[in-house]
């Protein structure tokens, strides 16, 4: 019986181990797939095992019997892993609220249907970016792009326009967008902080969508 005694250990261990590190891919498309082909789906919990034999071993040091020192350890070692797990979230829940939004902002910066074009993108994110003192205080929710001509100075000129849809921390549920247009090596801010209902937005928004509803059924 004496044997048995560790499955009980090893199945809270193996729990543990599974929430873990569903939560470190959380952001997967399918979090447990990834997770079920990890080998350290079965490492991290033999190694709580082996910490909880080597906690009990340590204890029997001090004349703690067998038993006690078998239980002593295992849930020892459990329960550090445990407070490991909650200190790992409190961690990244507290970067998520300093860098959460730069770092998703920055995913996007040069996002286009436009390879020729990414150096553009790049300059219209970052005069946006600039327009805000706090650049964790503003999240981009959708973006889109297209090149428009049209003569400058007698010189037909290809205009690449950005289109950022985002919000603000400080009020969330009021959508805003923005729009900046890139030619040769300049990038203007045509408007920004403006209602998501301007027209050409709306427009640009739907045409967009429309598309990706077509893609979508083409896929299926």
């Amino acid at each position: 019986m004496k044997n048995f005694r560790i499955i009980p250990f090893l199945l809270l261990d193996f729990a543990l181990s599974t929430v873990w590190l569903l939560y470190d891919y959380r952001g997967a498309a399918h979090p447990a797939k990834e997770v079920a082909g990890l080998p350290a789906l079965w490492i991290c919990p033999l190694l709580i095992l082996l910490a909880g034999w080597g906690i009990g071993a340590l204890t029997r040091l001090f004349k703690q019997p067998r038993p006690y020192s078998f239980y002593t350890g295992h849930i020892a070692a459990l329960l550090a892993a445990l407070v490991l797990f909650l200190i790992n979230v409190s961690s990244d829940r507290q970067f998520e609220r300093m860098y959460g939004n730069i770092e998703s902002n920055q995913a996007n910066r040069t996002n286009t249907p436009y390879p020729e074009d990414t150096a553009c993108q790049a300059r219209a994110f970052d005069l946006l970016d600039k327009r805000f003192a706090d650049r964790n205080s503003y999240r981009i929710t959708d973006l889109f792009s297209e090149n428009i001509y049209d003569t400058i100075h007698s010189v037909h000129t290809k205009i690449h326009v950005s289109w950022f849809e985002y919000y603000l921390v400080s009020n969330p549920d009021y959508c805003l967008c923005a729009r900046l247009e890139t030619y040769n090596d300049t990038t203007v801010i045509v408007y920004v902080n403006s209602n998501c209902t301007k027209p050409d937005f709306s427009i640009r928004k739907a045409k967009k969508d429309s598309l990706a509803n077509i893609f979508n059924k083409l896929e299926q």
